[in-house]
């Protein structure tokens, strides 16, 4: 990618996909991009050298209480949550 160029999915991001990447962030993930990607759903990328040898419902359970620190509404919404080492 060169300088200045945007990723595609930067372009679709609203207060609230903001929100959810803040929230993640302060909880001490590495990376978190989250974008809208229609009007019922949210995409959600978590990566992070902890879940390298963590199985998936371990990795689940470390990002879902601040997952729930979300308003409902955003929490239902997010239908896509990668969770990559």
């Amino acid at each position: 990618m060169t300088v200045g160029q945007v990723c595609g999915w930067e372009d679709k991001q609203t207060a609230e996909s903001r929100m959810v990447r803040e929230v993640l962030l302060r909880a001490g993930f590495t990376r978190v991009d989250a974008y809208r990607y229609n009007s019922a759903s949210l995409r959600v990328r978590v990566i992070d050298a902890r879940f390298e040898t963590m199985p998936r419902d371990e990795r689940d359970s470390l990002v879902e209480p601040h997952i729930e620190q979300l308003p409902e509404t955003t929490q239902s919404d997010i239908v896509n949550l990668v969770l990559l080492s």
